[in-house]
C-alpha cells in the first residue's frame, strides 16, 4: 500500500484560482442579463409596432433593429481575437490596447468629429466630446482603485510585476472599458437606427462603419478580461454583452 503524501497547498495560489473563477462567473451572469434585456426589448418593440399596424410597419421596424444588432455583435467579433493568443503579457496587452485606441481615435476624429464641425460649427461637436470625456472621468473615479491593488505572492513578489495574468489591474481595466463602451454603444445604436430609417443606403453605410469601429472596441474589452480571468469564453462574452 502506497503511503499517503500530504503537501501544503499555497493559499495564495488557491485565492487566485477562486478569484478568477468568481470573475468568470460574474461575466457570464452579466452576459445573460444583457441578452435577456435585449430580447425583452425586442419583443416589446415588436408588440408595440404590430399592435394596430400593418405588416409594412413591422418590416420598417425590423430592418433598423437588425442593422443595430449586427453592429453591436461586431463588438463580440473583436473579442474573438483572444482565440488566437495566449495569456497576454504586459507588452502584448499594451500593443493591443494601443492599436485599438489608434483605430477608435482615428474614426472618432476624422469620420465623426470633423464632419460634424464642418456641418454644425465647432461648438456643438466639441461640447458633445467634452461631455463624453467627463463621463469617462467620472466612471474612472467611481470604480474603486482597490480593484487594481497589487497582491504579494508567497515569495514576497508583486503579482502585477509578473504580468497581467490574474492581475487586479487588468480586471479593473476590463470593467472600466466594458462599462464605458457599453454607454458609448448606445448613441451608436441610435445612429444606426436613425440612418436606417432615413434610407436603405445610409443605414447600410452606417451599419458597416459602426461594425468596423466596434471590432477594436471588443478587443479593448476582451484582452484585459482574458488577462485577469484566464478564460477566453469570459472575454468573448463580456465583449458581446457590451455590444448587446
Amino acid at each position: 500500500m502506497l503511503p499517503v503524501i500530504q503537501s501544503d497547498v499555497d493559499p495564495t495560489w488557491e485565492d487566485r484560482v477562486h478569484k478568477k473563477e468568481g470573475r468568470t462567473q460574474r461575466v457570464e451572469r452579466s452576459f445573460w442579463i444583457c441578452f435577456a434585456a435585449c430580447a425583452l426589448m425586442v419583443l416589446i418593440g415588436f408588440c408595440i409596432v404590430s399592435a394596430g399596424a400593418d405588416d409594412g410597419a413591422v418590416r420598417e421596424y425590423a430592418r433598423p433593429l437588425c442593422n443595430s444588432v449586427l453592429a453591436g455583435l461586431s463588438t463580440g467579433l473583436g473579442g474573438l481575437v483572444v482565440l488566437l493568443m495566449g495569456i497576454p503579457s504586459n507588452e502584448v496587452m499594451a500593443g493591443v490596447l494601443g492599436l485599438a485606441a489608434g483605430v477608435m481615435l482615428t474614426v472618432s476624429v476624422f469620420d465623426m468629429w470633423l464632419p460634424a464641425v464642418r456641418q454644425h460649427g465647432i461648438m456643438t461637436p466639441s461640447i458633445g466630446f467634452a461631455i463624453g470625456w467627463v463621463v469617462f472621468v467620472v466612471l474612472d473615479y467611481c470604480i474603486p482603485e482597490s480593484l487594481a491593488s497589487g497582491e504579494m505572492d508567497a515569495d514576497g513578489g508583486d503579482e502585477e510585476a509578473k504580468g497581467p495574468e490574474g492581475s487586479n489591474q487588468a480586471w479593473r481595466l476590463a470593467i472600466l472599458m466594458a462599462i464605458t463602451l457599453t454607454i458609448h454603444n448606445v448613441p451608436e445604436g441610435i445612429a444606426v437606427v436613425v440612418s436606417s430609417i432615413e434610407s436603405w443606403r445610409g443605414g447600410t453605410i452606417m451599419t458597416l462603419a459602426i461594425s468596423l469601429h466596434n471590432i477594436p472596441e471588443g478587443l479593448v474589452i476582451a484582452t484585459p478580461c482574458y488577462a485577469s480571468t484566464g478564460s477566453k469564453r469570459a472575454a468573448i462574452l463580456l465583449s458581446l454583452a457590451s455590444g448587446l
